[in-house]
């Protein structure tokens, strides 16, 4: 009798544990601006800069509406025709029009609430950091130091799953962090869209 109730537990413990967890992986388009305030009167988007992001995404349910969701993601963010001061990492300081790319990782960390089922809204905070910022000057790439690493960010979105394990989300953040060491305030939004896939939950 304790053997087949352990076994009964065991079942169910298991159950509740496939149930509760769920591991997905995503890839997609993302289009980032970089957001210049020089004074309290002058406010300045750059032309967006289009990239790709991909992740993985880890998920836990509270019950069947709402969920917690942790993330790992790698994108290349940043704007076009960025108006501002630059430095190099040489030293040297620029002055006119540049296109800033980043190269960045994220954790995302979100609240998700389901309405229906396959389908949810969320929300969360950006763990954001600039590994490596860049532009061109005379068709020649260089680094970037007086970019700062933390590029932390709020979003809001939503994910549905468009066909059994497959599913889309599309969600945008606001930049929170100031990014520029030297000179104006940069802020970086942007919005992302893409498909991905969960794996048996486990």
């Amino acid at each position: 009798m304790k053997r087949l109730l352990t076994i009964l537990f065991l079942a169910t413990l298991g159950s509740i544990n496939a149930q509760s967890f769920g591991f997905g992986t995503k890839l997609g388009y993302v289009n980032s601006t970089l957001n210049l305030q020089i004074d309290n009167s002058t406010k300045i988007t750059s032309k967006s800069k289009s990239n790709i992001y991909l992740g993985i995404q880890a998920e836990y349910f509270f019950n069947p509406y709402i969920a917690a969701q942790a993330e790992f993601t790698m994108a290349g963010l940043g704007g076009r025709e960025v108006i501002g001061n630059l430095r190099s990492d040489n030293g040297q300081t620029h002055e006119g029009h540049f296109d800033i790319h980043l190269q960045t990782y994220s954790l995302p960390i979100s609240i998700k609430v389901y309405p229906t089922k396959g389908f949810a809204l969320l929300g969360g905070f950006n763990l954001s950091f600039n590994l490596l910022a860049t532009t061109k000057l005379n068709n020649e790439r260089i680094k970037l130091n007086n970019i700062k690493t933390g590029n932390h960010a709020a979003f809001f979105g939503g994910e549905c799953r468009i066909f059994k394990d497959f599913f889309l989300e599309a969600r945008y953040n606001f930049g929170l962090s100031n990014i520029s060491e030297i000179g104006q305030i940069i802020r970086n939004n942007y919005f992302q869209i893409g498909v991905g896939y969960y794996f048996k939950n486990f």
